[in-house]
């Protein structure tokens, strides 16, 4: 039972390998390649919606990478330069990090003190560059250079930009206000206009490392409110008992030994086969309750309802921990896109899905006061009002999970 488990919980590219193992230890086990005509394409449903941070040997799909580097190195084989503004420009492409900014403090470093105007004169062709911003020290020197490529340098927005960005972070708009001799109305203008500009120059490139692409599983859709779950597994091997081998193990001419070995061998062939019939019909089962569960989703891509494992379980006549074992690493396809299973268990709190709850935090900020920012106590109560009842911490833990400031950091000063 314990080790039938271990074939429950595999993922696909996990039980292809130890399926291929085994295959290679045991003749009586056969596996039978996938056909052309059989096999499908992986990549057609396109990346998870959830990743959970683990690296995996998964099906890397055929693409050419064009990186924020790479359109650099272009760029720059179209201007001319000497021999020693080539290796102080390559020097800089090599320090631009994910996003296309330079460390902090670069020019302090040994290389460029002993060379500051050469820093300087290459600093300046690599922010001259595309995109604007590229070559930025930081997000404030990043939105700067934008503005001033856009003819704005004398403006509140550029003096916000280079003197008050991290009070604009904190929203001290009557701070920078003062500070400026300005309205508080024309700084809101500012804000606008900082607001429409890119503070990551790399967004819209390819980082150069290869995406992690999912196999789905199951494939669930609906025809009439009918719920239709397909096991996709046309692009896995099948497995089966070697005729010629198992025929070979009936044979009188064997000694007891050889007999011994085939039964043994048999034995666990037929015992990993039923392991894997037991997996897809568990997968199938499972699939078929979350679609029941789940199906305002799958029919218009909205709305995930409260579905705990425990309930899954007690409808199938398992134990929760089989449920677990089910979703874990397993995909489901659907219109939508491609969704870990485990995406459909949302635990029910105060009366909703964490995800409604987080909205209704997200909708309460957004008609607050911004110069009276409610607190955490104060969003528990608002979120009562509505019929949501919640711990003061459980708030301050979704708040910040949904990147919402505490009231401090939302204030309007």
């Amino acid at each position: 039972m314990y080790q039938s488990m271990g074939f429950l919980q595999m993922g696909i590219e996990e039980l292809e390998q130890t399926m291929h193992e085994l295959c290679m230890e045991n003749p009586i086990l056969e596996e039978s390649p996938v056909s052309k005509d059989k096999s499908i394409n992986r990549n057609n449903y396109g990346r998870i919606r959830t990743q959970s941070g683990q690296d995996k040997d998964l099906p890397i799909p055929e693409k050419v990478y064009y990186t924020l580097k790479m359109s650099l190195s272009e760029q720059l084989q179209l201007l001319p330069r000497s021999p020693e503004m080539d290796f102080a420009l390559n020097l800089l492409l090599v320090n631009l990090d994910d996003k296309g900014f330079l460390p902090e403090r670069i020019e302090e470093t040994r290389e460029w003190k002993q060379r500051p105007k050469v820093f300087s004169d290459a600093l300046s062709i690599l922010q001259g560059l595309d995109p604007a911003g590229v070559g930025a020290r930081n997000v404030s020197e990043c939105l700067c250079i934008q503005l001033n490529r856009m003819g704005l340098r004398d403006t509140i927005a550029y003096a916000i930009c280079e003197r008050y960005f991290q009070h604009l972070l904190r929203n001290h708009i009557n701070h920078i206000a003062k500070a400026l001799g300005v309205e508080e109305s024309e700084i809101v203008k500012a804000k606008t206009v900082i607001a429409s500009l890119n503070p990551v120059p790399a967004n819209g490139y390819d980082d150069g490392k290869y995406t992690i692409w999912a196999t789905p599983d199951i494939e669930i859709s609906f025809e009439n409110g009918i719920p239709m779950v397909v096991k996709l597994d046309s692009y896995v091997p099948e497995y089966s008992i070697n005729k010629y081998y198992e025929e070979l193990g009936k044979s009188n001419d064997l000694s007891e030994e050889d007999k011994t070995y085939f039964r043994e061998k048999i034995s666990q062939a037929k015992w990993v086969l039923n392991c894997l019939e037991w997996r897809k019909e568990t997968i199938v089962a499972c699939a078929e309750v979350m679609a029941r569960e789940q199906q305002e989703f799958f029919e218009t891509g909205h709305n995930i309802q409260p579905c705990s494992m425990n309930a899954v379980a007690d409808e199938l006549g398992v134990h929760p921990s089989t449920v677990s074992r089910t979703v874990k690493d397993k995909f489901v396809a659907c219109q939508w896109g491609v969704f870990p299973m485990s995406y459909f268990f949302t635990h029910e709190i105060g009366g909703s899905t964490v995800n409604t709850i987080v909205e209704v935090i997200k909708q309460i900020v957004q008609e607050e006061d911004p110069k009276h920012p409610l607190s955490d106590n104060a969003l528990c109560k608002a979120l009562a009002e509505r019929g949501i009842e919640i711990a003061r911490r459980t708030v301050a833990k979704y708040r910040d999970e949904a990147g919402i400031p505490s009231a401090t950091g939302r204030k309007s000063r």
